[in-house]
């Protein structure tokens, strides 16, 4: 397992299905007529090419959903000749596309299929429907599983569920909700009894151990990303160690280079939930966990579990380094702030995450705070005790500067913010590029 090169690919951020509990909903664009150059001739050309000059490699593709790509077959076909495939899909090829998926693709050449049953599916003949593809690929040798979001409003279902997926013999994996509802932060906000029910039907001895711990703490430990394992934007097709460091490219797939660390490097994440990329420490666990996934096991491992628990918690020396660095970034940012208005850009967790630290080190603000954010959904929305308003509202608001509150689109939102300092506003950075994202 440890030689292992694997590659993570969003191939667009185009999805068919709009979750309201996805965690990429924010960067996941659900106009099905907006795809990236992975779509094109030359693109998936290059892709192909890019993994065939650099031996052999255990491809994931995720996304949005890879199954709705215009040639997924034929790009599937090309890269299983000399490759390994894995996939997280929502399991929605319609029949024909399915036939022609199990007929030409070879299910050796597939590590796993991970289909994720979603809310738009348990209708009642859709869940028929879902249940029969994913007995369709089972029963023509692909290794599948079936995962499912353990939403609040969805845990009535869950026994309903496991019982219709194993006695069909295909895993069913839940998976702890992460994130906010109805004003309580998951899975921080499951009871005891919610968990104890959840513990009953959990088959995955790591998602039971993320729903202890809600994520991992990798940060100094040794870890294979950006050495055996690297994550690429399909879209931009740069090529990344991993989903968390997306300020320092590696290469780039569509001008066929990358410049990969000839060792495990220290993990620079403060924390991750990332089941691809784990640490050095858990990579054999993980994989424990997935064979005994594969085989319908009905119940976690308890020693896999232990296990990953213990391997995922911080080392005291690391969570003082976060601290300190969160209150040197607080500190610069909001140097000289009281009384003024300040302006953020960015009203997602990630925000939350800046005024929750803050609160923590320095108390109640004592400065006036506007937020701006792309979505026009939000906008004139409650926020925070303030509103988000459109960004094009900027010039009109005697701003002393706005803070963009973002990792991974920072000098996106830099470019388009910057003319605003020709009115005098100040546009500041959070992050330098070779920093790791700080509020998670």
């Amino acid at each position: 397992m440890k030689n292992f090169n694997v590659a993570s690919i969003y191939l667009f951020h185009t999805c068919n299905y709009n979750c309201s509990y996805c965690t990429a909903a924010q960067s996941i664009d659900n106009r099905l007529g907006r795809f990236s150059r992975a779509v094109t001739e030359e693109g998936m050309e290059k892709i192909i090419k890019f993994f065939n000059e650099r031996g052999q490699w255990h491809i994931l593709y995720a996304g949005g959903e890879p199954t709705i790509h215009p040639h997924f077959i034929e790009l599937t076909k090309k890269l299983s000749q000399n490759h390994y495939i894995r996939m997280a899909t929502n399991n929605s090829m319609n029949d024909e596309k399915l036939q022609q998926f199990v007929k030409e693709i070879d299910p050796m050449r597939f590590d796993y299929i991970q289909c994720s049953l979603q809310e738009k599916d348990e209708e009642k003949k859709r869940l028929f429907k879902f249940v029969e593809r994913a007995k369709i690929l089972k029963e023509n040798g692909f290794k599948v599983f079936v995962t499912y979001v353990a939403v609040p409003t969805r845990l009535e279902l869950v026994k309903k569920y496991y019982e219709l997926f194993m006695e069909n013999g295909i895993p069913f994996v839940i998976q702890p909700f992460r994130g906010k509802f109805n004003g309580l932060i998951y899975p921080d906000a499951y009871t005891c009894e919610e968990r104890e029910f959840l513990d009953k039907y959990m088959i995955s001895a790591m998602y039971r151990s993320l729903l202890e711990t809600s994520d991992r703490k990798p940060f100094g430990k040794d870890c294979n990303a950006g050495y055996k394992r690297v994550y690429i934007d399909g879209i931009s097709g740069k090529v990344y160690k991993c989903l968390l460091e997306v300020t320092n490219d590696l290469g780039n797939i569509y001008e066929n280079n990358i410049n990969l660390s000839e060792k495990p490097e220290k993990c620079k994440a403060k924390t991750c939930t990332c089941i691809f990329e784990p640490h050095l420490e858990i990579e054999e666990l993980l994989y424990k966990d997935l064979d005994k996934i594969l085989k319908c096991e009905v119940h976690y491992d308890k020693y896999i579990f232990d296990e990953y628990k213990n391997k995922s918690l911080e080392i005291q020396q690391f969570s003082d380094y976060w601290k300190r660095r969160q209150r040197e970034i607080l500190q610069k940012i909001f140097k000289d702030a009281s009384g003024k208005v300040i302006g953020i850009y960015g009203s997602g967790k990630h925000t939350e995450k800046i005024f929750e630290v803050y609160k923590e080190v320095f108390g109640q603000v004592d400065f006036q705070l506007v937020f701006f954010d792309s979505d026009k959904t939000k906008w004139n929305k409650q926020y925070l005790n303030s509103k988000i308003l459109d960004p094009k509202s900027i010039p009109s608001l005697n701003l002393d500067r706005i803070i963009i509150s973002s990792h991974r689109f920072q000098e996106e939102i830099y470019k388009s913010l910057k003319q605003y300092e020709d009115i005098g506003v100040k546009i500041m950075k959070i992050y330098d590029k070779q920093d790791t994202i700080i509020f998670i």
